[in-house]
């Protein structure tokens, strides 16, 4: 049967049946009553085998047929993949992991996405994926290191990975070349995981987030953070008022916060522990929000960017990038993001 889009719409089991497969040479379409899926099939001597390959619509038939070929080109272990499989970018992986993988599996696909576009695409997006070595993906990690974010380094690594290894297994390459990356750091400084924030630490840092520089005291003004906008100022006093992760606030969404009992349901699949966490919110965490909610008109994300039309929330990096851009303006030593979890958590044990 020669399969096409209309043919496979109208595809559903006859009365009585579970199921109903159909073929076309190596590919076969197997409708059930509430789902239509793509499966390869090819006979090894005696033996049939098959691979299913995704969902229809979600894979379209032409996609379908490219990655029957790719499966049944592996099985008959025959050297050189398909033309269309070597000349693929490191470009089409990403898009291929977002849209099989990302898309279906991630609760937030879009922070992987980005952080690749950032850091990856830009140096190697253009290579075909048979040429990318273990090389050029050091230099790019290195990028991240020599810029001061080697926890952005460590987390892109593990992005790299993942992807690399997709590919693999959509026989899109041969061998990962992310296998074996080093990580960027090997050990934590002792001094950094005990940072904590003393009280003239806090004060200067608080006035430094306002969003307005007239709403400082004046013996502060000098501490304002001049050059970070203020939705990231607002997620930086958050994070001092509530002590969760700096993840959890940037992709907090508005249907997780109750304004009304003034608490703040973070999900499962975002906390480490991937179980519900309910933060209570102080008045000064409500109005905070509120203040975002009037910037974002409550759309879906507390953070919403305006660089991007409100439709993705601000890059979690970009909590990072301005405390270390700033650090040097409060006077104090330096800190991170999570130092601000550290410092909430001991101070509420002081209090008792």
């Amino acid at each position: 049967m020669h399969l096409t889009d209309r043919a496979i719409r109208g595809l559903k089991p006859k009365p009585g049946q579970r199921e109903r497969v159909v073929a076309e040479r190596g590919l076969e379409v197997v409708a059930t009553r509430s789902r239509k899926m793509f499966r390869a099939r090819i006979q090894i001597g005696a033996k049939v085998e098959r691979c299913v390959l995704g969902d229809y619509p979600g894979m379209s038939l032409a996609e379908a047929r490219d990655e029957a070929d790719i499966w049944r080109h592996q099985r008959q272990g025959i050297g050189a993949l398909p033309e269309h499989v070597r000349g693929s970018t490191v470009k089409d992986l990403l898009d291929e992991w977002d849209r099989i993988y990302l898309q279906r599996e991630r609760r937030v696909p879009e922070e992987p996405i980005r952080a690749i576009e950032k850091d990856v695409i830009p140096i190697v997006g253009d290579m075909k994926l048979a040429e990318v070595t273990r090389r050029d993906l050091v230099l790019v990690l290195d990028n991240l290191v020599e810029r001061g974010s080697p926890g952005m380094a460590d987390h892109l690594r593990s992005m790299l990975i993942q992807m690399f290894d997709f590919g693999v297994e959509r026989g899109l390459l041969e061998e990962s070349p992310a296998r074996r990356l080093p990580k960027a750091r090997k050990g934590r400084n002792r001094e950094a995981r005990d940072r904590v924030l003393n009280d003239e630490e806090l004060r200067r840092l608080w006035w430094g987030l306002a969003t307005e520089r007239e709403a400082v005291p004046g013996a502060f003004r000098k501490y304002w953070f001049s050059r970070v906008r203020p939705y990231t100022k607002r997620a930086l006093r958050l994070l001092l008022l509530t002590g969760v992760r700096r993840s959890e606030a940037v992709l907090a969404e508005w249907s997780e916060i109750d304004f009304e009992n003034a608490l703040w349901t973070i999900p499962g699949p975002r906390t480490k522990t991937f179980k519900d966490h309910v933060v209570p919110l102080s008045d000064l965490a409500v109005e905070i929000l509120e203040e975002q909610q009037a910037l974002t008109g409550g759309r879906r994300w507390v953070f919403a960017s305006p660089n991007k039309d409100f439709t993705l929330p601000i890059l979690v990096s970009s909590v990072s990038q301005a405390v270390n851009d700033n650090y040097p303006t409060l006077k104090i030593a330096k800190f991170v993001p999570h130092d601000l979890r550290r410092t909430v958590r001991s101070r509420l044990s002081a209090l008792g």
